[in-house]
């Protein structure tokens, strides 16, 4: 069996243009969805579930399964476990197939069953900022005088860049302390 699924709505291409580009992979019936809602979300699952070893799962295009990269990977990794291929278009329009290879399907099924990182949900840690060495604003100079900007340097040192701009203008208005020392035993 070769299924192909077109999915329609917003954001996915008219049906037509779905169906001339599922032509060249002959699918033998086409599961079609005008709108994502959960009716059709049961309507394709009860399709879906019905493939088996040796079916083919034709799409336009990967989007047409619309759910978060975990979702998606969890239908993947179902069909790959049932022996169904999917067959899709590359950017280049050149057919492609995913089936499930030992690896592969190992690599899904960890990523679908890892829980979510607390890292992951939020992109700061908490927490002060650890102070800079004085290596970090020996960088931070050395970086400055090489072109970088401020907002650059403050991304490398989790800084902003007004705090990058306030190092560099304390370290040039004063000498450091290695300077200072310096110029009183030759001064």
């Amino acid at each position: 069996m070769r299924l192909a699924y077109v999915q329609l709505g917003a954001g996915f291409p008219p049906l037509d243009d779905q169906v001339r580009r599922l032509m060249p992979l002959y699918p033998d019936d086409y599961a079609i969805e005008e709108n994502p809602t959960i009716a059709a979300l049961r309507r394709i699952c009860g399709r879906l579930d019905a493939l088996g070893p040796g079916d083919r799962l034709c799409v336009a295009t990967l989007d047409a399964f619309c759910g978060t990269a975990r979702e998606m990977m969890a239908v993947f990794l179902d069909l790959f476990k049932r022996g169904v291929v999917v067959e899709s278009f590359d950017e280049c329009g050149e057919i492609f197939e995913l089936g499930g290879s030992g690896e592969a399907l190992r690599l899904l099924d960890w990523l679908v069953a890892r829980p979510e990182s607390p890292v992951a949900k939020s992109p700061r840690r908490g927490g002060a900022l650890a102070p800079l060495s004085s290596g970090d604003i020996a960088e931070i100079h050395r970086l400055a005088a090489s072109g970088l900007t401020a907002r650059r340097i403050g991304l490398i040192f989790r800084r902003s860049p007004r705090s990058i701009e306030e190092i560099l203008r304390l370290r040039t208005a004063t000498q450091t302390p290695q300077a200072l020392q310096s110029a009183a035993c030759h001064g």
